[in-house]
């Protein structure tokens, strides 16, 4: 089984361990969602439907951004590692390598937890 590597872009990837390597363009984020408990701490089970309609994932890639009509590059004001809020139902899910990560817009970014 090789192991999954996202990293942020890079000219030329290079993985020594032989997974899988993925590079967001543009404005794209790979994050990686964080599970919402499915039992309240009283112990009451929590349904799908009525979880909150914004869930957390850590940001595992970063592309470098858009260039705007003048030729400068618009920075994402995310970085590697951070918890974001996204939407519920945003984003294309990937497998790789048994986990699950979402390709996302930074406009699907709706705050970063502190």
């Amino acid at each position: 089984m090789t192991k999954l590597t996202i990293e942020p872009v890079t000219p030329k990837p290079v993985n020594p361990d032989g997974g899988v390597v993925l590079h967001p363009k543009g404005d794209h984020l790979i994050v990686m969602p964080i599970p919402d408990p499915e039992v309240t701490p009283s112990g009451l089970f929590i349904p799908e439907t009525s979880q909150k309609p914004l869930r957390r994932a850590r940001v595992v890639g970063v592309g470098p951004g858009l260039v705007n009509d003048k030729g400068h590059l618009i920075p994402m004001g995310v970085e590697m590692y951070e918890e974001v809020l996204i939407g519920g139902w945003v984003g294309t899910e990937v497998r790789v390598d048994g986990q699950v990560v979402l390709i996302i817009r930074i406009d699907d970014v709706a705050a970063i937890v502190e």
